[in-house]
């Protein structure tokens, strides 16, 4: 039985409900970091997307080319609920701005 048990945590099973509890506390710190750096990349790449934005003069794209943007990004699989997954951007924002291109290439160049 001895012999399971070291095997048993060698393969990363908790032997014990304290072993699990460590495992899940570890778990959870480590996905609140992760989402942390989440929030600030984008906020970092809002910051640079507005920098370049302000350095433009502000200039926004025509309606017609916004929804063009917008009908690119909604069949993208990086967008979800209004949000690039790539650069972290609300679409809705991203796509007035003259200055921003799609991360992955995908909107026409002007």
């Amino acid at each position: 039985m001895g012999m399971a048990t070291k095997k048993e945590s060698q393969l990363g099973i908790p032997n014990t409900i304290q072993d699990a509890a460590t495992h899940a506390t570890h778990d959870a710190v480590h996905m609140i970091e992760n989402k942390k750096m989440g929030m600030i990349k984008k906020a970092i790449n809002f910051i640079k997307a507005l920098k370049r934005h302000a350095e433009d003069g502000f200039k926004d794209v025509s309606l017609e080319e916004y929804k063009e943007r917008l009908t690119i990004c909604n069949k993208c699989p990086f967008q979800k609920n209004g949000e690039c997954l790539e650069c972290g951007c609300i679409l809705a924002k991203k796509a007035w701005w003259e200055s921003e291109d799609c991360p992955i290439g995908k909107w026409p160049k002007q």
